[in-house]
C-alpha cells in the first residue's frame, strides 16, 4: 500500500462535517499566510525604501559645504517623517563628516543598497543588517572606486503613515565579528542608481 492509498483510507471515512471543518482550517491558514507573506514584504520594501532615502541623503553631504558637524541644515534628521527626538546625526553620518572635513567634492557618491536581515527589537524599532556599495569618481584616473560596508541600521516607524525612518547607522567596519555569517539571503536591492557624475 502507498502512501497516496493509505491518505484515501484515513480521510474518506471521515464524516462529510469534519472533512467541511479539515478544509475550512486548511482554506484559514493559506490565507493567514498569505497575509503573513504580504505585510512581510511590504514591510522589507518600506525599510529598504527609507534605507536607500537616507543613503541618497549622506551622499549629497559631500557636496554640500554648509553641512558640518557645527551646524547642518541638511542631516539626516531633515528627511520628512522624521522623529523630532531623534539626534542630529546618525553615529556613521557623524563618523563620514569627521573624515571628510573641509574637502568637499565636486560631484557626490552613489550609494548602492543590499538588505540582508530585519529584525524587532523589544521597543518595537527595527534592526537591519545592510550591505552597503559606494561609488565614486576616482581621484587619479577617469574611472571610479568602489568600496564595500555592512552596516546595523535602526529604523522606527515614520511620522508619515506606512513609512520607516533611520534613526542609527553604525558600520561593522573593523570589527571581527560577521553579522552576515554563514550565508546572507537578500531580502531588497535598492533600485539601480547609476553611477557619480563625474568632472572630466
Amino acid at each position: 500500500m502507498n502512501n497516496r492509498d493509505s491518505l484515501r483510507k484515513a480521510w474518506w471515512p471521515m464524516k462529510t462535517k469534519t472533512r467541511q471543518w479539515c478544509i475550512l482550517v486548511v482554506i484559514i491558514l493559506l490565507v493567514v499566510a498569505g497575509g503573513w507573506a504580504t505585510m512581510q514584504y511590504k514591510r522589507i520594501n518600506a525599510v529598504g525604501a527609507a534605507i536607500q532615502q537616507y543613503e541618497k541623503h549622506l551622499d549629497a553631504q559631500w557636496i554640500d559645504k554648509d553641512c558640518t558637524l557645527e551646524h547642518c541644515l541638511k542631516s539626516s534628521k531633515s528627511l520628512p517623517g522624521m522623529l523630532p527626538d531623534r539626534a542630529e546625526f546618525t553615529q556613521y553620518e557623524r563618523f563620514n563628516l569627521k573624515w571628510r572635513g573641509d574637502y568637499v567634492t565636486l560631484s557626490a557618491p552613489v550609494t548602492d543598497v543590499w538588505v540582508y536581515r530585519v529584525t524587532k527589537t523589544n521597543d518595537g524599532k527595527l534592526e537591519a543588517i545592510v550591505g552597503i556599495g559606494i561609488t565614486r569618481c576616482a581621484i587619479d584616473s577617469d574611472g571610479y572606486s568602489f568600496t564595500t560596508d555592512i552596516r546595523k541600521i535602526t529604523l522606527a516607524p515614520s511620522t508619515i503613515a506606512g513609512e520607516y525612518v533611520v534613526v542609527e547607522d553604525e558600520s561593522y567596519s573593523g570589527k571581527t565579528h560577521n553579522p552576515l555569517f554563514p550565508f546572507p539571503k537578500t531580502l531588497y536591492v535598492s533600485k539601480d542608481n547609476g553611477k557619480p557624475q563625474c568632472p572630466r
